[in-house]
This record gives C-alpha cells, structure tokens and sequence, in this order.
C-alpha cells in the first residue's frame, strides 16, 4: 500500500461526517500525544500563536500595535524566512491597512500562510536547496488548499 493511500485511509477514517474536510473535533480526535492521552489542539494552536505574538511585539519597536515594512522584513527573518525586499513589500502591500502598517490579525494570516506554504514547498524540494519542481496544476492546488 502506497503512502498516499495509506493517508488517505487516516483521513477517511477521521473524516466522520463525510464532507472531505477535517473539522477541529476530527482532528483533536484522531491525533494522539504519544501517550493515548487525548491531543488538545487548543494547546498547540496556541502555541503558534504565542510565539508569533512573541515575535511581532519584539519587532514592534515603536508600540504601535502594527508592524511596517521594516518590522515586517525583521519578523520574517526572525522567524527563519529568507525573503526578499520584493516579496516583503508584496506582503505589506497586500495585508496592510492602506498600504502602511500590518495589525496583528493580519499578521498571524501571513504567519499561518508562510507556515501552511513553506511547508508544502519543503516537501517538494527533494534535495532541500530552495528548488521545487511542480506542475501549474500542482502549484494551483497548493495555492488553492491554503486559503
């Protein structure tokens, strides 16, 4: 049995109400701590959350409640992503509050999404040197499951 269809089994299995999505309480459900002991998700959302707060309050150096493009560059490789000023500005562009500052919702979206997307390219990129190859349909499917 391939990997995939090994997933796909956990997944079904998990998948309760049949709507081919995993909602919070199937998840929490079918996830374990290594101890039988049941996973509160709670907990560790959390902890993403917490330490990017963490993070942005560090890089809010004028307490503004909103980060800059400045901050914005700083947070990012704080938190290990070599970006460009290009890209930077792109994400400031698109999530800050006319063209300024980012607030913290914002903030965490890029946060979950950098997460979310980093973490499908890292299993793409076989050799683990920045590169992936992908077909356009791939690439959209990507795309499209984060949002």
């Amino acid at each position: 049995m391939s990997l995939h269809d090994q997933l796909w089994g956990y997944f079904s299995a998990a998948d309760s109400n049949r709507s081919g999505q995993l909602e919070a309480h199937e998840l929490q459900r079918c996830l374990s701590n290594g101890s039988w002991a049941p996973f509160d998700i709670s907990t560790t959302l959390w902890g993403y959350v917490q330490s990017w707060s963490n993070v942005f309050y560090e890089c809010d150096r004028n307490r503004s409640h909103s980060i800059s493009f400045k901050e914005l560059k700083r947070v990012l490789k704080s938190l290990q992503y070599n970006v460009s000023d290009n890209f930077v500005s792109l994400l400031t562009y698109k999530y800050s509050h006319y063209g300024q500052e980012i607030r913290f919702d914002h903030y965490v979206e890029i946060c979950v999404a950098m997460h979310m997307l980093t973490d499908q390219f890292r299993a793409l990129d076989t050799n683990q040197n920045g590169y992936a190859t992908m077909q356009y349909e791939q690439f959209l499917s990507i795309m499209f499951s984060t949002r």
